[in-house]
């Protein structure tokens, strides 16, 4: 018996095998389960936090159960590996907020963080060492609600509209708290933690 696959689809499937090929390993250890690093892979976690008119509101882009189409899209990260060139699929925080990822050795780049818009955070990241256990910080982007009018075209009225200022982007150090953090979600981690907070990085 003969098979016969149609052109367009051998096209698709290259090129999701390319895809996948140039894309950044990253893994996602589960809570309370043993984490199991192989070799060149490193253990990165850290947190953002989401900070509208001084409310904290990071639960309504990073719970999947409290998003809307008010709240436009799920919060989530896509990484450049500068050595490698590879990038990363969605890669996402927990609903509140955390991050905990395994990734191979290297030197990322934070290349977009999808928050109302596109964001370039330009933050980078270096993975490699004897320690495999690597905090990298807490990412913080704040932003300010503003009034303003806006003219619809279709009813030919103004009406007023709340618009948010584009955000500030901030890397904060809460090393201990999410150290504690770390080790009471995962148990077995006894090993030596180190602090390589995210810097800003203009490489594009």
């Amino acid at each position: 018996m003969k098979l016969f696959i149609r052109p367009k689809i051998c096209i698709s499937l290259a090129c999701f095998l390319i895809i996948c090929c140039s894309c950044i390993d990253v893994r996602y250890p589960a809570k309370g389960k043993p984490v199991v690093l192989r070799d060149n892979t490193y253990f990165v976690f850290g947190r953002v936090q989401v900070i509208e008119d001084n409310v904290d509101v990071t639960r309504d882009y990073c719970d999947p159960m409290s998003f809307s189409l008010s709240t436009d899209r799920l919060l989530s990260f896509t990484l450049l590996d500068l050595e490698t060139r590879k990038v990363s699929l969605t890669v996402i925080a927990e609903n509140n907020g955390s991050f905990y990822w395994i990734l191979p050795g290297g030197f990322f780049r934070i290349i977009n963080i999808k928050y109302r818009t596109d964001v370039d955070p330009y933050l980078a990241f270096k993975v490699n060492g004897a320690n495999k256990y690597i905090y990298i910080g807490n990412i913080v982007l704040k932003s300010e609600s503003n009034i303003v009018p806006h003219i619809s075209l279709r009813q030919h009225k103004a009406t007023l509209k709340t618009e948010f200022s584009e955000a500030d982007i901030t890397v904060e150090d809460d090393f201990i708290f999410e150290t504690n953090e770390l080790k009471a979600r995962f148990p077995n981690v006894t090993e030596r933690v180190t602090k390589e907070l995210m810097f800003t990085n203009y490489d594009k």
